[in-house]
């Protein structure tokens, strides 16, 4: 397929500016909180070029689906499956077994170009930190590769048609594809992020562009307004947007069409912008780009993953060099030598080189998940503290007796307890702290052969009233109390157990130290009132509940840690190193100061009891985290199995009548 198009030396410029964007926003400098958008500038090129390249060869008769694949293997593979080997070698030395065993499955779905889909059917609140996961990064390349099986067919099929419906077929599915990231981004779903669907609008900008839709700018001074107002809103998005702005969604607008305006007024024209783009140095970037993206991310995975909260500015400029220095390398001795021996090589020798390098990966992948992270490479010390995790690694469902209806997604809402016919009387509703005890309050119900029923959602308060609104609380955190109130309506329910990390949604952040956490906001950017709507909140779910009858058992919070308490003990294992892992008791006053006096407030409420972890967890010093070397805790902030068999007599008394006999169990 011959189907070379003009070099444009712009659109490499305007490579370096998305790439910088990126990694800069990666680094986490400040004046490119919206860097991120350089991946949909990416979108829009990525697009842009691949209809141009298609277009052409249909029009000069000679385009072919094997010489289009053999073409992106030439460009693609080399680069990305020499980073996938880098990062498995890397991790091998790194990573825990969990971790390792989380990168192999990861390089089975970059092999396979499904890594978005991967990635987002792992995004949720128990997921990995995103910042530790080497090839997150590699869902971009997934969407373009996805897009790229897909272009090359609808193409040839829309070049047949009249071009009014050529205009109408790609504006709906365009449409669509918006519409679909608009409703994902209300709805929080990473679905916005990783998925084809929602990202498919914007490459269609590029396609449409490589379509010659638009009539070219015959006006000089019109193409260089467009080319200004191009960069303008380019450079608008990445230095406004931050990670709190929803995106992609409509967001996504701006700098995709700040990318299409770059694009479209320097084809035909010499502007301003193209020749500032043309400029050597931004070519040159440009045209690593590729290889400084693959790059890029697993070291600052890996650097993030060893180092923590101690990367600091200097270590993040560091990183930036060595990934652009790699990238060089990899564009002298890998990318160009395989495109120029590809040029030579036959089309069989490409697509079995191909075929090598994703078996070789799968084969990779599917050994270290076999292995369990690879455990033999550790210690053995490491190893048999990495066995005594796997073993405690149950699902978090198991303890359920019948699904309840309306089982949301992200949800648990079961039946626990008795497995005897016995009428559920209590609700226990919470959110994953609640989720990360259901178990052993399961096994207590049932010895004191009672039912209760289980309502959970990670990241969601169990409170009423929440409203459905993207600047206070998620909309899927919603749907948790009507299922309580309609559970209410069962007049055996005699007991409300309420269990969440209240912390999260009081003071809207994440404890001393930890850098990834779903916050949750009742009041934006004003704490002061943030708290006071969370304690509102709670006054009145408390209330409502207590009023109609039942006794509110609210559970205190957890102690928090800050730090991943499993894999930080497991590194310093593989690294010989010891320490005291036990959070500071003033640490844990200090984060819990205002749920803490909100309890004892609604402890003077009648039929409301309040029932206190950290008095068991806790002394006055220390808050204890291990037990003979056995973790209390699952992660950072949720206890494990052990953890939550410590508060076994909490249970118990949560589990406990105060109600005297005879009494009255619902208020008039």
């Amino acid at each position: 397929m011959s189907a070379a198009m003009p070099y444009r030396p712009d659109i490499d410029g305007l490579r370096a500016v998305a790439i910088l964007a990126v990694v800069l926003f990666h680094a986490r400098f400040d004046p490119f909180s919206g860097g991120y958008v350089g991946v949909d500038i990416f979108f829009v090129i990525s697009g842009f070029l691949i209809t141009s390249i298609v277009v052409k060869a249909i029009g000069n008769g000679n385009f072919s689906f094997i010489d289009f694949s053999e073409r992106r293997i030439r460009r693609i593979f080399p680069a990305l499956f020499a980073v996938v080997i880098a990062s498995l070698i890397a991790g091998w030395f790194l990573l825990t077994p969990q971790d390792y065993e989380d990168l192999g499955a990861s390089v089975v779905a970059t092999a396979l170009f499904t890594s978005n889909i991967f990635f987002n059917g792992r995004a949720g609140y128990f997921a990995p930190a995103s910042e530790t996961q080497p090839l997150l990064h590699t869902w971009s390349l997934a969407v373009e590769e996805q897009f790229y099986l897909i272009a090359p067919a609808a193409l040839l099929l829309l070049l047949r048609l009249k071009p009014r419906l050529r205009i109408f077929i790609l504006s709906a599915a365009a449409i669509a594809s918006i519409a679909y990231a608009c409703y994902a981004v209300s709805q929080e779903s990473s679905s916005a992020c990783y998925l084809l669907q929602s990202r498919a609008w914007e490459l269609m900008i590029g396609m449409v562009l490589g379509l010659g839709i638009i009539p070219a700018v015959t006006s000089r001074s019109l193409a260089e307004t467009l080319g200004l107002a191009g960069l303008v809103l380019i450079g608008s998005s990445i230095a406004l947007y931050t990670t709190a702005t929803p995106f992609p969604g409509m967001a996504a607008v701006l700098p995709c069409c700040g990318a299409a305006l770059v694009i479209f007024s320097g084809t035909g024209h010499s502007t301003i912008t193209s020749r500032l783009l043309a400029l050597r140095p931004t070519v040159g970037i440009g045209k690593i780009s590729y290889s400084f993206y693959l790059w890029h991310w697993p070291l600052f995975a890996f650097a993030t993953y060893e180092l923590g909260d101690a990367l600091g500015a200097a270590e993040r400029l560091a990183l930036v060099a060595t990934a652009f220095f790699l990238a060089v390398l990899t564009w002298i001795f890998i990318e160009q030598p395989a495109r120029a021996h590809g040029l030579k090589s036959s089309t069989r020798r490409v697509f079995i080189f191909g075929f090598s390098v994703i078996s070789l990966c799968l084969v990779l992948g599917h050994a270290i998940r076999a292995t369990s992270g690879a455990i033999g490479r550790l210690p053995t010390n490491a190893q048999t503290f990495a066995r005594s995790l796997n073993s405690d690694q149950k699902s978090n469902n198991s303890f359920c007796l019948d699904q309840l209806p309306g089982q949301s997604r992200g949800g648990v809402r079961c039946l626990i307890g008795s497995a005897s016919e016995v009428a559920p009387s209590f609700v226990f509703w919470g959110d994953s702290h609640a989720l990360a005890v259901a178990a052993q309050l399961s096994g207590v119900a049932e010895s004191a052969k009672q039912k209760g029923a289980f309502i959970a959602t990670g990241g969601c308060p169990p409170l009423l009233g929440l409203q459905q609104r993207r600047d206070s609380i998620f909309a899927k955190c919603v749907s948790s109390g009507g299922a309580l109130l309609k559970l209410l309506g069962n007049p055996e329910i005699r007991d409300v157990i309420i269990m969440a990390r209240w912390a999260v949604y009081s003071e809207a952040s994440g404890n001393v130290g930890e850098a990834n956490v779903n916050v949750r906001r009742f009041v934006v950017a004003d704490d002061a009132q943030n708290r006071s709507e969370f304690a509102r909140h709670l006054r009145e779910t408390v209330r409502s509940i207590a009023t109609k009858g039942r006794t509110v058992t609210l559970i205190a919070p957890v102690p928090e840690l800050g730090f991943n308490l499993p894999s930080e003990v497991m590194k310093d294992m593989m690294r010989g190193r010891t320490r005291d892992y036990d959070l500071a008791r003033h640490v844990f006053d200090q984060r819990q100061q205002f749920v803490m006096a909100t309890l004892a407030e609604l402890a003077t409420v009648p039929n409301v009891r309040i029932l206190y972890p950290d008095r068991i967890l806790c002394d006055g010093v220390k808050c204890q985290t291990l037990l003979q070397g056995s973790p209390l805790y699952a992660d950072d902030d949720h206890l494990s199995a052990l953890g939550a068999a410590q508060l076994k007599s909490l249970f118990v008394e949560a589990l406990t009548p105060t109600r005297p006999a005879g009494a009255p169990e619902f208020a008039e």
